[in-house]
């Protein structure tokens, strides 16, 4: 069934440009580029649609929380989050692909046979010139993201859940 309404967070160059936000600020490292997998760029776009819980799991991990707008807190989306976001990548796989045909992004086969994503030096370019306030939260919550990028994202994958199903308080 189609909405009688347009959602905006479904909106093709919105999803792409939040990707390449996400891409720039997480797969360059201080030494080295850093690869994500699907699962976790999935996870990453999730905690950055959904800051509550990233907040939830920052202070879980006794991290710095980060200061929350009213409309992320008291959303329909933030009240009553939308479960299947975390696990239906194909919208994500979609997204990638767009990226990589653009060359805003590359792919690599690791020793593990996994299939893992980074920025190209196009994609910075890219990146750099979504300037808008929106776009700056954006970085800003994916800035917070840093602490998990080293986890597997099975581990990230349990935290999101348990915020989910039990409930967890901040």
């Amino acid at each position: 069934m189609k909405l009688p309404f347009y959602i905006p967070d479904n909106e093709l160059t919105l999803r792409i440009g939040k990707l390449l936000c996400l891409f720039q600020v997480l797969s360059t490292g201080v030494k080295k580029t850093i690869n994500l997998d699907l699962p976790k760029i999935g996870q990453f776009e999730f905690l950055t649609k959904h800051p509550i819980v990233l907040n939830k799991i920052l202070n879980e991990k006794d991290k710095k929380t980060i200061q929350l707008h009213n409309s992320e807190k008291y959303s329909i989306e933030a009240l009553f989050l939308n479960r299947a976001e975390v696990f239906d990548l194909k919208k994500i796989k979609i997204l990638l692909k767009i990226l990589l045909s653009n060359k805003y992004i590359e792919a690599k086969v690791l020793s593990d046979n996994q299939i893992y994503y980074s920025i190209t030096a196009e994609g910075l370019k890219q990146a750099e010139t979504l300037q808008s306030e929106y776009f700056q939260r954006t970085r800003d919550l994916n800035h917070e993201l840093k602490p998990l990028v080293s986890l597997p994202s099975s581990t990230i994958s349990k935290l999101i859940e348990s915020h989910l199903v039990h409930g967890k308080k901040n």
